[in-house]
């Protein structure tokens, strides 16, 4: 039934921000660790390694549940997943708060990953099946910068929990904010429109395609390896130095200024999530995707390697750092693709493919980057030219997102 008193442009407007915050929400406890982490390495005994695991164990069921939970989507609809989601996510964050072992602490962290699944897919269904499609790259940069926005209050709130409550009972509080959205879900989300409503499926047909079908229409479009090639090597930039190795990098380089770093990756984010409307808004109103993708991957890894090997002051590394999340935040272009190059039918899972391929660089290279940094530490600690070798690898997630770019066929 309609939501009571709301025309459906309102209750369009109500649902995609209901979503968004889903989004932000998902991110948020994907972010944490890497804020928290030297606490939980004093606390829990773990290693840099042990601490990348932990941070990346997240990923493994996300990533690995991204194509089934597609299906799930496009089977039972985005608002039953969005609750089983929330409750999975809430339970991992308490498990995880409770930990007193990697293996317990691993395992919550899984189960967060297992509820986040369903959160960026479902969003951008919702999208698709609430609006006309000429706003589809529009919306895609604003359930992106939702979700970046999870960064900014990772930045701004963990931080002031982590010296109030310790990292136990910010991660308490952070379960608190999954009770609010799960209200407003159950409240408020629908999957369509009233004349879209008979199925809770995005296909018209009234029942899902076959899973092979499905799978096939994915693989065999070359737009979408080369969009999940893009989204790779740019995203993974945000999944290994925004959420888990760039604070203690910049604390590293900036020892006696103790807020920068904290401070540093939330403006960060606050660039990621404008540049992900900002690219959105150009190729709704007609602009190249192709060539904006080709920009943002270029700049990207100019960016990156002034701030990996140059010698700043921590204001004018602020403002790098911005422009640095504001040309990254391109990667949410490979999402377009998709939903110009195959059915509706076929969408969820499409989304939810090119969405693992994101974090699947986050997956290797967060635990990779913390084993180099155990490799080269001394008894004195970590150095600048220990994160400089480190960070190769982010170097090179730029240059496939360049590739990639190039390869993409012009629209």
């Amino acid at each position: 039934m309609r939501l009571s008193g709301l025309s459906d442009r309102y209750q369009s407007l109500l649902v995609m921000v209901i979503a968004c915050g889903f989004c932000m929400y998902q991110f948020l406890l994907q972010a944490t660790p890497g804020f928290i982490a030297q606490p939980l390495m004093d606390e829990l005994g773990l290693s840099r390694t042990e601490t990348g695991v932990l941070g990346s164990s997240l990923l493994y069921t996300y990533v690995l549940l991204q194509v089934p939970g597609g299906m799930l989507v496009d089977r039972f609809g985005v608002r039953n997943c969005f609750i089983g989601g929330l409750l999975f996510m809430m339970a991992g964050t308490l498990v995880f708060s409770g930990a007193d072992s990697l293996i317990s602490a691993i395992i919550g962290r899984m189960l967060q990953g297992a509820g986040s699944s369903v959160a960026i897919v479902g969003a951008l269904c919702l999208a698709a099946a609430w609006f006309p499609s000429r706003y589809f790259p529009l919306l895609v940069g604003l359930v992106e910068m939702s979700a970046m926005m999870g960064g900014v209050v990772c930045g701004a709130l963990i931080p002031e929990l982590l010296q109030d409550s310790g990292w136990r009972g910010t991660l308490e509080a952070s379960a608190l904010l999954g009770v609010v959205l799960l209200v407003a879900t159950l409240l408020w989300v629908r999957n369509a429109p009233k004349k879209e409503r008979e199925e809770p499926t995005v296909n018209d047909q009234g029942a899902s395609p076959p899973v092979q079908g499905q799978f096939l229409q994915v693989l065999g479009s070359r737009q979408v390896w080369v969009s999940a090639g893009f989204g790779f090597g740019l995203f993974g930039l945000v999944s290994v130095f925004g959420m888990m190795w760039g604070v203690s990098f910049l604390a590293c380089l900036y020892p006696d200024n103790a807020s920068f770093p904290a401070q540093g990756m939330a403006l960060f984010f606050a660039g990621v999530s404008l540049g992900t409307v900002l690219c959105g808004w150009l190729a709704s109103r007609g602009g190249s995707c192709r060539n904006t993708m080709i920009l943002g991957s270029t700049l990207t890894l100019l960016l990156l390697l002034s701030i990996v090997f140059m010698s700043m002051a921590s204001a004018l590394m602020a403002v790098v750092l911005f422009c640095l999340g504001l040309v990254i935040g391109s990667y949410g272009l490979a999402f377009v693709a998709p939903e110009k190059s195959l059915p509706p039918s076929g969408l969820g899972v499409a989304l939810a493919f090119i969405n693992a391929m994101l974090l699947v660089a986050g997956q290797i290279l967060q635990p990779l980057l913390g084993s180099l940094l155990d490799m080269r530490a001394t008894s004195a600690g970590v150095t600048l030219p220990d994160y400089q070798v480190a960070f190769v690898p982010l170097l090179a997630l730029a240059g496939i997102a360049l590739v990639s770019s190039l390869l993409l066929r012009r629209a």
